[in-house]
């Protein structure tokens, strides 16, 4: 009987453990950039570990600001290259809004502003046992802005 209790009770915990897991993040990293000026050709570049399988998954670009970025948007360019085939499978371009039209920043926290934002219409198809490097880089009309302090990807 106590054998049958504790086995019940080890499997609802892994399934719990299971179904939380799930919700985590396959990857999750940022890269520092130049908050008084970061240059055009400045690339943040972000290694994402080999999976266990395929699989597809969302992609979310991550943002940390200060109150010295001087414009509403920022326009991103983004290529994910695929390292042991050396081909890049997805090349995108983002618009992304840090301040709302009143001016107040759309990140949370002090003294850098954070915020994440969804690209939900582009999954990204991953392949088991590859391994693949990110690069991100302003798109600006300017070739150096400041305000942005951190640059990153959320996989999940």
């Amino acid at each position: 009987m106590k054998r049958l209790f504790i086995a019940s009770l080890m499997a609802i915990m892994l399934t719990a453990f299971n179904a939380c897991r799930e919700q985590w993040p396959y990857y999750h990293e940022y890269r520092s950039v130049d908050a008084n000026a970061w240059f055009t050709n400045d690339k943040a570049e972000l290694h994402v570990p080999a999976l266990p399988n395929d699989t597809t998954l969302q992609i979310a670009v991550c943002l940390r600001t200060t109150q010295k970025y001087p414009y509403q948007y920022l326009h991103l360019n983004m290529t994910v290259k695929d390292d042991s085939t050396r081909q890049t499978i997805k090349a995108l371009r983002f618009k992304l809004p840090v301040f709302d039209e009143q001016g107040l920043p759309l990140g949370k926290g002090f003294p850098f502003m954070e915020a994440e934002y969804d690209i939900e219409r582009q999954p990204l198809k991953l392949e088991k046992g590859h391994t693949y490097t990110i690069h991100l880089w302003h798109n600006m009309h300017t070739t150096t802005i400041p305000g942005i302090s951190d640059i990153g990807v959320k996989l999940y």
